[in-house]
């Protein structure tokens, strides 16, 4: 039985090894001592360290998205994280997960009709993160679910014909669109980022 890494964001990934899992604070003694436990729980789930990394820079100077050498290296860290090549093969294993929401869904169905569809974002990318972790705080928001979920199955066989199943074709349709490789970096982050820090995550527009 295969064991997948629940991450921060409350989504599930496929390889451990390319992923970080924080160690807990060490409690004070007058701590441990009045309090049973002190840690985060967020400290039991993983994380990626160059998602976080390259997220924080672009955060610093949006100018980066314009070098090549820094798309280049959101196109690897992508492919570094959905490791197993298969796009379904990680849609599927996420509807089976105690910690992925119907907010996470959400997020998920949302993202494909951005991807199949050129549809708008009813939320934008920066106010997910926020929301979607493995804590009750994503299973505690209260959403209007027949909003998102129009079909019967949250991945339909129409759904699995009209967008790739392999990762390098996806990840060549997103970049493609206007703002591409903003909204795949958020998406990023959003799915594989810390949630211990309080990373800012609101890019300005003008």
């Amino acid at each position: 039985m295969n064991k997948y890494p629940i991450l921060q964001s409350g989504f599930i990934g496929f390889n451990e090894a390319v992923l970080t899992k924080p160690l807990p604070p060490e409690p004070s003694f007058r701590a441990a001592i009045i309090f049973k436990d002190t840690r985060n729980p967020l400290n039991k789930y993983f994380y990626s360290e160059e998602v976080r990394d390259i997220f924080k820079l672009w955060m610093s100077n949006f100018d980066n998205m314009k070098s090549m050498e820094f798309r280049e290296r959101i196109l690897k860290v992508a492919f570094k994280c959905f490791s197993n090549g298969n796009f379904f093969e990680w849609l599927a294993l996420q509807s089976k997960q105690p910690t992925v929401t119907d907010l996470h869904r959400a997020f998920i169905l949302e993202t494909l009709d951005y991807l199949i569809l050129d549809s708008q974002r009813k939320v934008h990318v920066s106010s997910w993160s926020r929301i979607l972790e493995a804590a009750q705080r994503a299973d505690s928001v209260s959403i209007d679910v027949t909003k998102y979920f129009k079909k019967e199955s949250n991945f339909t066989d129409a759904s699995k014909v009209r967008l790739p199943a392999r990762m390098s074709d996806v990840i060549q349709l997103w970049v493609s669109k206007t703002d591409g490789f903003d909204d795949l970096l958020y998406c990023l982050y959003i799915i594989f980022g810390d949630r211990l820090a309080h990373t800012a995550i609101t890019k300005e527009t003008t």
